[in-house]
């Protein structure tokens, strides 16, 4: 199984992880793997400090909360 890499976490990156991750989680996963293969990873990258930088700091908090909830990986600073 493959990883799915998410480059910004501006608005678009960070709906765009969530999606994967529902998708990764709820639908491919349980369809075609079954557990005979490993568990793919979705990863938020993001180059500045925070999620969703143009918007109030509580939001990207809020953001990276909920997408490690789903079992994002989000990285921030790189």
């Amino acid at each position: 199984m493959y990883d799915a890499v998410v480059i910004g976490g501006g608005p678009t990156g960070v709906e765009l992880a969530g999606e994967l991750a529902e998708f990764v989680h709820y639908t491919l996963v349980p369809t075609y793997c079954a557990g005979k293969c490993a568990e793919p990873r979705v990863v938020l990258l993001e180059r500045g400090e925070r999620l969703l930088c143009s918007l109030d700091p509580r939001l990207g908090r809020a953001a990276g909360a909920a997408l490690a909830a789903q079992g994002v990986e989000v990285r921030v600073g790189v």
